[in-house]
């Protein structure tokens, strides 16, 4: 647990220290998967997402992948390679053993929370981020002209959820302002993006307070940095459902007002980013 804990610490900070993260790498998989928590988990997932996708991890992958490699050329030099492969990994296949993404279950977690008052560990009511979900996109459909919106887009094989991807068409000169019409919407695939479209993910907090400008978890903060690797721009807005204990309206209320502050956040980050990707 304390290796798997270090090693994500490691991945948020992009330090990849060969001996350090391979040592912590063999500790976290010398544990029998099925004996860690889902969290657990899930962390251990993140760290071998990191070691794919971040370009900082290229050589930490290259040595954790390395056995395949040695298995071709062992007929050549038997005991040189045996030798290596000790090194770099004596307890079994150790990049199997890390990745392991039909096993874990990550932002997926959430679709088993059938109430919204229990919330998942990732901090966010199923029910409620649905209906937050809903409303921003009916905002943004009526008041942001030339967006296709996809709704829990899935990434990293559906590890994450990515509660809105918004792509812009830029060839619309009236793209990102304030418009009466309806904008295009898709649920069934990604929509196609042009060579000057703007594309923003965006991740959503339930519970966050509306002050808070970054995830305080772990997870959410890894999230973030693999989200912006994988698909580049990428946001994150706490919704700020902070109460407890309150009625439905009251709780119905709430997520209208917090869809509508962050309905215009947007909007500026749209009109920014489309004014910036015109300019270039």
């Amino acid at each position: 647990s304390d290796a798997i804990h270090l090693l994500r610490a490691l991945c948020l900070l992009g330090r990849y220290d060969d001996q350090t993260f391979l040592k912590l790498l063999k500790a976290a998989a010398s544990v029998p998967r099925t004996s860690l928590t889902a969290a657990e988990d899930d962390a251990l997932h993140q760290v071998a997402l990191s070691l794919l996708h971040d370009p900082e991890a290229a050589g930490i992958l290259a040595k954790v992948q390395r056995r395949q490699q040695q298995q071709q050329q062992q007929h050549q030099d038997e005991e040189e390679d045996q030798r290596e492969y000790n090194d770099v990994s004596s307890s079994g296949d150790l990049w199997e053993q890390l990745f392991q993404p039909e096993d874990v279950v990550g932002d997926r977690a959430a679709r088993s929370s059938n109430s919204r008052t229990r919330t998942n560990r990732r901090g966010g009511g199923a029910d409620g981020q649905k209906h937050l979900i809903s409303k921003l996109t009916k905002l943004l459909q009526s008041s942001v002209s030339g967006a296709s919106i996809l709704q829990r887009f899935s990434v990293a094989d559906g590890f994450y959820i990515v509660p809105l991807m918004i792509t812009m068409d830029s060839s619309s000169p009236s793209a990102s302002s304030c418009s009466s019409s309806s904008s295009s919407s898709s649920s069934s695939s990604e929509p196609h993006i042009g060579l000057e479209g703007v594309r923003l993910a965006v991740d959503l907090n339930l519970h966050s307070p509306t002050w808070q400008r970054s995830p305080t978890s772990a997870y959410e903060g890894l999230k973030q940095r693999h989200l912006k690797l994988l698909l580049g721009n990428t946001v994150w807005f706490p919704a700020g459902i902070t109460s407890k204990d309150i009625g439905e309206a009251q709780y119905q209320d709430e997520l209208d007002a917090a869809a509508n502050r962050i309905a215009s956040l947007l909007r500026l980050r749209l009109d920014f980013a489309n004014r910036s990707q015109l300019h270039k």
